[in-house]
């Protein structure tokens, strides 16, 4: 399967930057932006919370831009989702998008 058009991939172990997960809702028609927040762990020394252990999530992400946030449901949501429809299959529900906020260039990690 050829990446959906892109130009570019970019696998990396690790990528460092400011980790975020935009979350959609679809009917399988149209998309809707829920929200945005901010992930990450904390480092080696810290425990985190009772439930979180070393991981965190902060909402709303102040450093994802509208124009970001439109990005990723237009753009990469939506290929992948017309993707979906070549096949006569659509997605219903809640998707998560995750990415790396990296000197204002936008790298997508994962899709849940």
């Amino acid at each position: 399967m050829r990446w959906l058009a892109e130009e570019k991939i970019l696998i990396d172990e690790y990528l460092s930057g400011h980790n975020f997960t935009t979350y959609i809702i679809t009917d399988g028609v149209s998309s809707i932006p829920l929200i945005t927040v901010s992930t990450g762990k904390f480092s080696d020394d810290v425990e985190g919370g009772f439930i979180t252990i070393g991981s965190y999530a902060s909402l709303p992400d102040i450093n994802i831009t509208h124009d970001i946030e439109n990005y990723i449901v237009y753009e990469v949501w939506e290929k992948i989702s017309a993707y979906f429809e070549k096949g006569q299959n659509s997605f219903v529900g809640i998707v998560g998008i995750s990415g790396v906020l990296k000197n204002d260039e936008v790298f997508i990690t994962d899709i849940q």
